[in-house]
């Protein structure tokens, strides 16, 4: 990724590794070992294409076909 700066509040991004909760139906998912980057101010994850793709087939089971 090439944007340091958050897509909601413009604020700096910063490199993280680590697990993440996703809700999942009636139940929450945690995606391990997931490098991102976070909002120093409001906290928003911004996830590369790799990290997507992870978090779906954890989370979902599978890769999800994607509408363009």
């Amino acid at each position: 990724m090439k944007n340091d700066r958050c897509p909601v509040c413009g604020k700096n991004l910063e490199w993280k590794r680590g697990s993440v909760i996703f809700p999942a139906k009636a139940k929450k998912v945690a995606v391990d070992n997931l490098r991102y980057q976070e909002c120093v101010a409001c906290h928003e994850k911004v996830f590369s294409q790799e990290a997507q793709e992870k978090i779906e087939k954890t989370v979902y089971g599978q890769k999800r076909e994607h509408v363009a």
